[in-house]
């Protein structure tokens, strides 16, 4: 074991100490392989598929929540094999009584990781060689799990051959190594709060995997903490409810279209499904922002249901699995976003900010990192039309908070993002400007000049933080039909010759916006960088309503080829 990294998952703690023995009956046999006594659970008659998994049990170790858990994953066709590296010292033994959550006096809890920790890594790899010697065959598949103390045992075991894929849960004594040198899937299911992998220690975890092209899925529950997948209160329903779910997230019997052949299948909270079967690759679900943190400037919209570009934004993202920290000057517009994100389940918290203060960029930017740990992605949208008129016509006090706004807000923003982008070595920006800077013809000079200015920011940006692994681009609306628009844009008439200039024909809504920045914020998007994408059914793209003229006949009658068919 590399001793040089730092812990991730830090070892077991107190909390390891308490914990629910669950009640029933295990069904599966005891025998002993490489001299470590083993639990066995086989599938029932007629289901079995002729696979392995292999069990690395928590600190609790032959107890009957997890003999039950095996006997769960044998149910579902698997031959299951755990061994007991305790033998027969589990941890549990060491409280008073069965229902006692203090540990006897006198128990040197350091002592008792330090000798088992030696033990299991000196037996695990002559065991794990054993039970591929006895019981497996020429196509016998493989995979392992692990819970706590195990999360090592799987991680080493994916660095290798053997097993095609892994899962732990609630894990412990992990680092950095664990997770760089993977070759195999992971799926890990944690808990949102949890001291031992804690949100920043699992974000870097995510952080690396992302960096070395590894496969993993994240399944993540709020609301329980260490131990919820094996020793959670089974008369509290939601912890019930949470234990199912992460056993049926490790491995589900092979019924659903996306697997079809027998075989390993993970799926997150959110139904993406990875295929962990030798014969089949599938592929993550694209635009998957599992583990990301965004900032969203100006998440709320001015009307109470409506979608404008940083609402739509906002939720699409933590539709995709984001967390999404809500900027905005007016509270109530984005609780009003926080609460739509939470009808779809979506994880999000507002932040009150003043984007021109910096202080308050500051400040916003520290409170996102202490809620989730760091910071992945920042969306700029914050923008007003702001003061009207020419030159001659304008308010210059006007036109300098109006810049503050629309332009200097996102090099504020970005200033205090910017560092922790560097220290992971990546991140995305992307930055709202509009097809009025792109053109002119915009009757308001201070909105045309504004929106120009972030075009040439971002390019700009984008250059310099390129080799950082810190990626800028800029999305440029077009004439979208938001709640920005809906109060200004007057008569019905107008709005029909606002989308007479696209070539679609097609009025333009917050959504179609915000499915641009998603696209720009995710990795499928990591080899784009300085792009301007303008959101606007072709208006950049030139007019379709010009003028004919009449037929030119020149090649015509010096080739004898005809121009048309009539």
């Amino acid at each position: 074991m590399n001793s040089s990294d730092t812990y991730l998952a830090k070892p077991p703690g107190t909390c390891c100490l308490q914990g629910s023995i669950h009640s029933g009956d295990p069904r599966g046999t005891f025998t002993t392989i490489s001299n470590v006594e083993t639990y066995i659970a086989s599938p029932p008659d007629g289901k079995s598929n002729g696979d392995i998994i292999l069990y690395f049990p928590d600190v609790w170790g032959m107890f009957p929540s997890g003999l039950l858990i095996m006997d769960g994953f044998a149910d579902a066709g698997y031959l299951v094999l755990g061994l007991d590296y305790f033998r027969g010292d589990p941890v549990w033994k060491h409280r008073k009584d069965r229902n006692d959550r203090t540990t006897e006096p006198g128990f040197d809890y350091e002592a008792w990781k330090k000798k088992h920790t030696a033990f299991a890594d000196a037996v695990v790899p002559s065991w794990v060689e054993a039970v591929h010697t006895q019981y497996g065959k020429p196509d016998t598949k493989y995979a392992c799990v692990g819970y706590c103390f195990g999360a090592p045992y799987v991680c080493n075991q994916l660095a290798s051959s053997l097993c095609l894929a892994g899962a732990f849960a609630h894990p412990a004594f992990l680092k950095e190594h664990h997770f760089r040198d993977l070759e195999r899937p992971l799926f890990m299911s944690c808990s949102q709060i949890d001291h031992t992998f804690d949100t920043e220690s699992r974000n870097k975890a995510v952080d690396i995997m992302n960096q070395g092209g590894k496969t993993y899925h994240l399944q993540l529950f709020s609301g329980v903490s260490h131990g919820f997948a094996l020793r959670g209160n089974m008369d509290n329903k939601y912890e019930r409810w949470i234990k199912e779910k992460s056993l049926e997230g490790i491995v589900e019997s092979p019924s659903t279209p996306q697997c079809h052949m027998v075989g390993f299948k993970y799926h997150c909270n959110r139904g993406r499904v990875l295929t962990l079967c030798s014969q089949i690759t599938m592929t993550p679900k694209g635009f998957d922002f599992t583990g990301e943190v965004a900032i969203v400037t100006g998440a709320g919209s001015r009307l109470d249901g409506e979608i404008g570009n940083g609402r739509a934004t906002s939720i699409l993202l933590a539709r995709q699995g984001a967390k999404v920290a809500l900027l905005d000057y007016n509270l109530d517009w984005a609780l009003e976003t926080k609460r739509m994100i939470g009808l779809e389940g979506g994880i999000s918290e507002v932040i009150h900010a003043d984007v021109t203060d910096e202080e308050s960029c500051r400040k916003a930017v520290e409170k996102t990192v202490e809620l989730w740990g760091t910071v992945h992605i920042l969306v700029n949208i914050v923008g007003v039309g702001g003061t009207p008129g020419d030159a001659t016509v304008l308010s210059l006090p006007a036109w300098d908070r109006d810049l503050r706004i629309n332009v200097t807000s996102m090099v504020l923003m970005a200033r205090h993002v910017i560092p922790i982008f560097r220290r992971q070595k990546r991140g995305a920006i992307v930055n709202m400007s509009s097809v009025s800077g792109l053109l002119g013809g915009n009757p308001s000079l201070l909105y045309t000049t504004s929106k120009g200015a972030i075009v040439q920011m971002t390019r700009a940006m984008a250059a310099q933080h390129g080799k950082e692994g810190i990626r800028v681009n800029c999305v440029a609306p077009g004439m979208v039909y938001t709640p920005m628009v809906m109060g200004r844009v007057g008569s019905e008439e107008n709005r029909k010759r606002r989308v007479g200039q696209n070539l679609m024909g097609v009025e333009g809504t917050g959504w179609d916006v915000g499915w641009a920045i998603v696209f720009l914020c995710s990795k499928e998007a990591r080899w784009i960088t300085g792009v301007v994408l303008p959101v606007d059914a072709g208006t950049t793209a030139g007019k379709s309503d010009r003028p004919a003229l009449n037929e030119d006949s020149l090649a015509e009658q010096n080739s004898g080829v005809r121009n048309s068919k009539l």
